[in-house]
Protein backbone atom coordinates (compact mmCIF):
# COMPACT_ATOMS: atom_id res chain seq x y z
CA UNK A 1 0.00 0.00 0.00
CA UNK A 2 2.63 2.18 0.34
CA UNK A 3 4.13 1.61 -2.88
CA UNK A 4 1.84 2.76 -4.80
CA UNK A 5 -0.56 5.00 -2.14
CA UNK A 6 -4.57 4.76 -1.82
CA UNK A 7 -5.38 7.53 -4.15
CA UNK A 8 -4.14 4.84 -6.86
CA UNK A 9 -5.78 1.76 -5.27
CA UNK A 10 -8.91 3.64 -5.33
CA UNK A 11 -8.22 4.90 -8.07
CA UNK A 12 -8.37 1.31 -9.74
CA UNK A 13 -11.18 0.37 -7.67
CA UNK A 14 -13.43 2.95 -8.94
CA UNK A 15 -12.89 1.87 -12.26
CA UNK A 16 -13.73 -1.49 -11.46
CA UNK A 17 -17.37 -3.57 -12.25
CA UNK A 18 -18.51 -4.67 -9.47
CA UNK A 19 -19.51 -8.10 -8.89
CA UNK A 20 -22.75 -9.74 -7.47
CA UNK A 21 -22.75 -9.73 -4.19
CA UNK A 22 -23.63 -13.67 -3.92
CA UNK A 23 -22.20 -17.20 -2.55
CA UNK A 24 -19.58 -19.02 -4.90
CA UNK A 25 -18.67 -15.38 -6.01
CA UNK A 26 -14.94 -15.30 -4.32
CA UNK A 27 -12.18 -14.73 -7.26
CA UNK A 28 -9.99 -17.75 -7.29
CA UNK A 29 -7.24 -15.57 -6.54
CA UNK A 30 -8.45 -15.17 -2.95
CA UNK A 31 -9.19 -18.99 -2.02
CA UNK A 32 -5.52 -19.40 -2.62
CA UNK A 33 -3.46 -16.31 -1.12
CA UNK A 34 -0.09 -17.22 0.10
CA UNK A 35 1.17 -15.11 2.67
CA UNK A 36 4.97 -15.32 3.37
CA UNK A 37 6.36 -15.60 6.97
CA UNK A 38 2.92 -16.89 8.07
CA UNK A 39 3.16 -19.11 10.69
CA UNK A 40 0.75 -21.31 8.99
CA UNK A 41 1.94 -23.58 6.00
CA UNK A 42 -0.44 -23.34 2.42
CA UNK A 43 -2.63 -20.95 1.01
CA UNK A 44 -5.02 -19.43 3.11
CA UNK A 45 -8.92 -19.02 1.68
CA UNK A 46 -10.13 -15.21 2.48
CA UNK A 47 -13.88 -16.49 2.18
CA UNK A 48 -13.05 -18.39 5.42
CA UNK A 49 -10.66 -15.97 6.70
CA UNK A 50 -13.35 -13.60 6.64
CA UNK A 51 -16.21 -16.07 8.33
CA UNK A 52 -13.90 -16.84 11.09
CA UNK A 53 -13.58 -12.91 11.70
CA UNK A 54 -16.54 -12.47 12.05
CA UNK A 55 -16.85 -15.14 14.69
CA UNK A 56 -13.84 -14.17 16.42
CA UNK A 57 -15.33 -10.59 16.92
CA UNK A 58 -18.52 -11.85 18.34
CA UNK A 59 -20.73 -11.00 14.95
CA UNK A 60 -24.36 -12.46 15.33
CA UNK A 61 -25.17 -15.50 13.38
CA UNK A 62 -27.71 -15.08 10.00
CA UNK A 63 -31.45 -15.02 12.03
CA UNK A 64 -29.84 -13.06 15.07
CA UNK A 65 -28.77 -10.59 12.86
CA UNK A 66 -32.55 -10.41 11.04
CA UNK A 67 -34.40 -10.37 14.81
CA UNK A 68 -31.95 -7.26 16.03
CA UNK A 69 -32.72 -5.92 12.51
CA UNK A 70 -36.66 -5.96 12.95
CA UNK A 71 -37.16 -8.65 10.49
CA UNK A 72 -38.33 -12.32 10.90
CA UNK A 73 -36.61 -14.83 11.58
CA UNK A 74 -36.39 -17.83 9.29
CA UNK A 75 -37.56 -20.92 9.92
CA UNK A 76 -36.32 -23.16 7.80
CA UNK A 77 -32.84 -23.45 5.74
CA UNK A 78 -35.52 -23.26 2.27
CA UNK A 79 -36.77 -20.11 3.18
CA UNK A 80 -33.17 -18.44 2.38
CA UNK A 81 -33.00 -19.59 -1.36
CA UNK A 82 -35.35 -20.47 -3.92
CA UNK A 83 -32.09 -22.25 -5.69
CA UNK A 84 -31.95 -25.99 -4.31
CA UNK A 85 -28.11 -26.21 -4.62
CA UNK A 86 -27.78 -23.41 -2.25
CA UNK A 87 -30.45 -24.86 0.16
CA UNK A 88 -28.19 -28.34 -0.30
CA UNK A 89 -24.86 -26.32 0.43
CA UNK A 90 -25.91 -24.81 3.46
CA UNK A 91 -27.43 -27.87 5.04
CA UNK A 92 -24.55 -29.55 4.15
CA UNK A 93 -22.40 -27.37 6.71
CA UNK A 94 -24.92 -26.14 9.11
CA UNK A 95 -27.04 -28.40 11.77
CA UNK A 96 -29.33 -25.71 12.29
CA UNK A 97 -30.64 -22.63 10.65
CA UNK A 98 -29.88 -21.01 13.66
CA UNK A 99 -26.22 -21.39 13.37
CA UNK A 100 -25.96 -20.58 9.54
CA UNK A 101 -23.06 -17.61 9.55
CA UNK A 102 -24.14 -13.77 8.85
CA UNK A 103 -22.26 -13.27 5.51
CA UNK A 104 -23.68 -17.16 4.37
CA UNK A 105 -27.16 -16.28 5.12
CA UNK A 106 -26.71 -12.56 3.51
CA UNK A 107 -24.94 -14.00 0.34
CA UNK A 108 -27.40 -16.66 0.32
CA UNK A 109 -30.64 -14.77 0.17
CA UNK A 110 -32.92 -15.21 -3.30
CA UNK A 111 -33.29 -11.85 -5.09
CA UNK A 112 -36.41 -10.85 -3.86
CA UNK A 113 -38.76 -8.63 -5.75
CA UNK A 114 -37.41 -6.17 -3.53
CA UNK A 115 -33.51 -6.93 -2.85
CA UNK A 116 -31.82 -9.44 -0.53
CA UNK A 117 -34.30 -7.99 3.31
CA UNK A 118 -31.53 -8.44 5.12
CA UNK A 119 -28.66 -6.81 3.35
CA UNK A 120 -30.80 -3.78 2.61
CA UNK A 121 -32.00 -3.54 6.39
CA UNK A 122 -28.23 -4.28 7.48
CA UNK A 123 -27.04 -1.35 4.76
CA UNK A 124 -30.17 1.22 5.45
CA UNK A 125 -29.25 0.88 9.71
CA UNK A 126 -26.00 1.76 9.35
CA UNK A 127 -26.63 4.70 6.85
CA UNK A 128 -29.30 6.26 9.43
CA UNK A 129 -26.31 6.11 11.70
CA UNK A 130 -24.34 8.13 9.55
CA UNK A 131 -24.61 12.39 9.33
CA UNK A 132 -27.34 13.69 7.20
CA UNK A 133 -26.14 14.33 4.13
CA UNK A 134 -22.86 12.58 3.64
CA UNK A 135 -22.12 10.08 1.33
CA UNK A 136 -19.39 7.56 -0.03
CA UNK A 137 -18.66 10.79 -2.44
CA UNK A 138 -18.33 13.55 0.26
CA UNK A 139 -16.24 11.25 2.12
CA UNK A 140 -13.67 10.36 -0.24
CA UNK A 141 -13.40 13.87 -1.47
CA UNK A 142 -12.73 14.99 1.99
CA UNK A 143 -9.95 12.28 2.73
CA UNK A 144 -8.48 12.29 -1.09
CA UNK A 145 -9.48 15.94 -3.27
CA UNK A 146 -7.40 14.59 -6.05
CA UNK A 147 -9.97 12.18 -6.86
CA UNK A 148 -12.25 14.88 -7.57
CA UNK A 149 -11.64 13.98 -11.72
CA UNK A 150 -11.78 10.65 -11.88
CA UNK A 151 -15.10 11.24 -9.56
CA UNK A 152 -16.49 13.98 -10.64
CA UNK A 153 -20.51 14.26 -10.96
CA UNK A 154 -21.33 10.63 -11.90
CA UNK A 155 -24.63 9.97 -11.50
CA UNK A 156 -25.64 12.30 -8.47
CA UNK A 157 -22.56 11.57 -6.88
CA UNK A 158 -22.72 7.89 -6.48
CA UNK A 159 -19.31 6.65 -6.03
CA UNK A 160 -20.21 3.17 -6.16
CA UNK A 161 -21.05 3.39 -10.15
CA UNK A 162 -17.78 2.68 -12.34
CA UNK A 163 -16.44 6.35 -12.19
CA UNK A 164 -16.10 8.04 -15.79
CA UNK A 165 -12.84 8.18 -18.04
CA UNK A 166 -9.53 6.35 -18.21
CA UNK A 167 -8.36 5.25 -14.77
CA UNK A 168 -5.84 7.92 -13.86
CA UNK A 169 -3.20 5.34 -12.81
CA UNK A 170 -3.56 2.41 -15.62
CA UNK A 171 -5.07 0.11 -13.88
CA UNK A 172 -8.51 -1.47 -15.91
CA UNK A 173 -10.37 -4.31 -16.26
CA UNK A 174 -11.80 -5.53 -19.77
CA UNK A 175 -15.05 -7.93 -19.33
CA UNK A 176 -15.69 -10.25 -21.71
CA UNK A 177 -18.62 -12.57 -22.39
CA UNK A 178 -16.36 -15.72 -20.67
CA UNK A 179 -15.93 -13.44 -17.72
CA UNK A 180 -13.43 -10.91 -16.38
CA UNK A 181 -10.24 -10.52 -18.01
CA UNK A 182 -7.47 -8.24 -15.83
CA UNK A 183 -5.21 -6.09 -18.17
CA UNK A 184 -2.61 -3.55 -16.78
CA UNK A 185 -3.36 -4.26 -13.30
CA UNK A 186 0.06 -6.16 -11.89
CA UNK A 187 1.00 -3.36 -9.49
CA UNK A 188 -2.45 -3.99 -7.56
CA UNK A 189 -1.35 -7.55 -7.07
CA UNK A 190 1.92 -6.23 -6.17
CA UNK A 191 0.72 -3.68 -3.91
CA UNK A 192 -1.29 -6.63 -1.60
CA UNK A 193 1.07 -9.03 -1.99
CA UNK A 194 0.12 -11.31 -4.33
CA UNK A 195 0.84 -12.78 -7.09
CA UNK A 196 -1.28 -11.91 -10.71
CA UNK A 197 -3.82 -14.04 -10.59
CA UNK A 198 -5.00 -13.71 -14.34
CA UNK A 199 -1.36 -15.50 -15.09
Amino acid sequence: MKKFGMNKILDAFGHQPPTTLELNDYPDFLTKVEIEGSCESGPRNMAVVDILRDRERGMVHYNQARRQYGLKALADFEDISDDPKVVEAIKSVYNNIEDVDYMVGCLAESSRPKGRPTMLTTTRHSAWRNVDGTTFKSLLMRHYPELEDSIGDILGGNAFYAWKGAPKYGGFAHVCPNGIIWDKIDWMAEAFGLAPWYA
